[in-house]
């Protein structure tokens, strides 16, 4: 390789390294820019208008900038009046539901769970026992079962000799 081929490499090179850094510095910057771009190709005509009827340069971008300012300016703004509206009837939802607490949604109706309750109590007191094959345990509507064999059972237990097919 000669000089002038490693000078163009390196050159290149350069140039790569630079741009690459470049990109990376501007990356939080480049969605601004995009959008930027887009509202410039959208506006030319206006601009082009503008000019045509006689309006200087300048001022055709200060009208267009006031404008396109408006267009994403003022819904913002009308979202934070609706917002600042809105406000004292959440606070106000916040202290009731402080000082109330949740209640029971309207779409439930109270018989509905008086009924679920009364269901599930009366299936407990059915599987309670006298003896220790059956227990169960209530403790805030969960249940725990625990079956277990008695010592003194007459339960057969099958062996390999009573599987055996003759």
């Amino acid at each position: 390789m000669n000089r002038s081929s490693l000078q163009l490499f390196g050159r290149i090179a350069l140039i790569t390294v630079l741009v690459v850094l470049a990109i990376w510095l501007l990356r939080r910057f480049l969605p601004a820019l995009a959008w930027a771009a887009v509202l410039a190709i959208a506006s030319w005509p206006a601009r082009q208008w503008l000019i045509d009827k006689g309006v200087r340069r300048s001022i055709a971008a200060l009208l267009l900038t006031v404008l396109v300012g408006a267009l994403i300016v003022g819904p913002l703004l009308v979202l934070a009046v609706q917002m600042a509206r809105e406000a004292g009837v959440i606070v106000q939802g916040f202290r009731d539901l402080k000082e109330n607490g949740l209640s029971t949604p309207e779409w439930v109706s109270p018989n509905e769970i008086v009924r679920e309750i009364e269901a599930t109590h009366s299936f407990c007191r059915g599987i309670v026992g006298t003896g220790d094959d059956r227990i169960a345990v209530e403790a805030n509507e969960v249940f725990v079962f625990s079956f277990h064999r008695p010592p003194n059972s007459s339960a057969k237990v099958a062996n390999k000799r009573d599987l055996e097919v003759s």
